[in-house]
């Protein structure tokens, strides 16, 4: 039996070249028993059978003949399925470039084999097809960080060898902030290798960043590490936002012991995904796992850890939803429903809407920190969007389906300071947030009547001056005449707007003392100004 480091003397390989071995099926993975005197510190240590430098030796002399690793893979599959010595042909390599290919590197002109393979059965590996990896078989350094540049997960050997940290990621969002950990680690790294590392999020971030936005995004840095990444923002050009880009980088592992990676960035709507492929190792595994691009970001977002953060919320509530399914059809109002949330969804991207369970005809939206416009601001702009968009749903269906109602969108708004994460099984993944905020947010989309959209005074209170002289809102009161007017930037509590102690109101008794307001209309920000 032979110890990781006996298999890596003898074979030449590195530590992150025998995880990927062990990763594509390679080689088996070790069996783990008492360390050797000697060992230091560890008790426990895993062993491997002395054929494993064979077959190590085999794959080293496949490499040279010209084989990439994911057909070395294939061979070493299964007994009777591609073992080396069986008579099966090499998968054939197209000439010239893949047509669906979407890689850049940043330093040199790279466009990776890509062969398009039908899906296998489950647990079916073909011979000579290469195995298929998932997100836990990533051996190597890999993370995920959101479009707030904050990190969302990451696998061991990316805590380890990239970010030096032992201990858990923080709680709180803010200490998750990916150019901050990365500083973290700068001592451990060599200073232009951890540049250029650097330098790959900086141009990642200037999608989405201008160069005042950055000091926003990182204010814990300290005024001279922001001044660094100013001046990296101003000289780095912007990385194009295709599927893949890549970038050579040399980095220290915990051992000081220098490694030479291609750091790969694999762009989602979601966030980025940033992985660390050692120097000399075929990329076609990893490529192939990110080809598969609905698949990786539900694996991720899966693993997604949960985090404290402030964020909107909109909970939307379909008026008298109860009576227009008496009065249609159930193949109607099915139909209406899906019209809506249809017509909805574009609306709620466009503001980085991140949606939640669906709450019968009712739904949840949540609206996180952005790096470059205002999550609450968000909010209250889609929300008055959804009620144009409901507005034209509603003429469509009184001309084509004779509905005589008019259909309206209730909207409750409200921020907090919550735990945000995920629930799921094997085949549903569903955004939460834990806490109140939620709630308060459902309980004012039952307040609002007649399609308004009732907001707490906290989350008015969180715009800025300029956002906030955009808005047009207050509480309806009627005048001497009788007619109900709006008295502009006011707020009331619950119980003043209606009557907790009625039954029919009973529900709104625990938010009696909260003070609320109704968001009437938005000025566009060029109007605002010349107000």
């Amino acid at each position: 039996m032979l110890t990781s480091r006996e298999v890596m003397r003898r074979t030449g390989i590195s530590r992150a070249t025998l995880n990927n071995y062990i990763g594509l099926g390679i080689l088996p993975r070790p069996t783990v028993g008492v360390a050797e005197p000697g060992s230091g510190n560890v008790r426990r240590i895993g062993y491997f059978e002395d054929h494993v430098v064979e077959r190590i030796h085999d794959v080293q002399r496949l490499k040279r003949e010209g084989l990439t690793m994911s057909e070395i893979a294939a061979k070493f599959a299964a007994p009777g399925q591609g073992q080396v010595g069986d008579e099966q042909p090499p998968v054939p390599r197209p000439s010239g470039p893949a047509p669906n290919d979407n890689v850049e590197r940043r330093t040199l002109a790279f466009v990776p084999r890509a062969v398009p393979r039908p899906p296998e059965p489950p647990g079916v590996i073909a011979p000579g097809r290469p195995l298929r990896l998932t997100v836990d078989d990533i051996t190597h350094p890999a993370y995920m960080v959101s479009n707030n540049f904050e990190l969302e997960w990451w696998n061991a050997e990316a805590a380890n060898e990239i970010f030096h940290r032992r201990q858990g990621l923080e709680a709180e969002s803010e200490a998750r902030n990916v150019f901050r950990l990365l500083f973290e680690a700068q001592g451990r790294h060599e200073g232009q290798a951890w540049l250029e590392a650097l330098r790959l999020h900086v141009g990642v971030a200037k999608n989405r960043l201008a160069t005042a936005n950055l000091a926003r995004l990182t204010p814990q840095l300290g005024a001279e590490r922001v001044q660094l990444l100013s001046g990296l923002f101003d000289e780095t050009e912007a990385v194009a936002k295709r599927h893949i880009v890549h970038t050579p980088v040399r980095l220290r592992n915990q051992l000081g012991e220098e490694v030479a990676y291609d750091l790969f960035a694999s762009f989602f709507r979601e966030g980025v995904l940033f992985a660390y492929l050692p120097m000399g190792e075929e990329a076609d595994s990893l490529l192939d796992l990110l080809a598969r691009r609905e698949q990786v970001i539900r694996d991720l977002l899966r693993r997604q850890l949960p985090v404290l953060t402030h964020l909107a919320v909109l909970v939307a509530d379909l008026e008298h939803s109860k009576a227009l399914a008496t009065k249609l059809p159930p193949e109607e109002y099915f139909q209406l429903v899906n019209d809506v949330w249809g017509a909805m969804e574009p609306v709620f991207r466009s503001y980085y809407g991140t949606h939640g369970k669906h709450l019968g005809d009712g739904l949840a939206y949540y609206f996180l920190p952005q790096p470059d416009c205002n999550y609450v601001m968000n909010a209250v702009l889609c929300a008055t969007e959804l009620r144009e968009a409901m507005r034209r749903i509603s003429r469509e269906w009184q001309a084509r389906r004779s509905l005589a109602a008019e259909l309206r969108l209730n909207i409750g708004l409200n921020e907090g300071h919550e735990w945000f994460g995920t629930f799921h099984s094997q085949t549903n993944l569903d955004f939460t947030v834990l806490g109140d905020t939620v709630e308060r947010a459902r309980d004012l989309a039952r307040l609002a009547t007649n399609g308004a959209i009732q907001a707490t005074r906290k989350m008015i209170t969180i715009l800025t001056p300029e956002e906030r002289r955009r808005l047009y809102y207050g509480v309806r009161r009627r005048d001497a005449a009788g007619n109900e007017i709006l008295i502009p930037a006011t707020y009331a509590t619950v119980a003043d707007l209606v009557d907790v102690e009625d039954a029919a109101n009973a529900r709104f008794a625990e938010i009696a003392n909260l003070a609320v307001t109704e968001i009437s209309d938005v000025l566009s920000a060029q109007v605002s100004r010349s107000i």
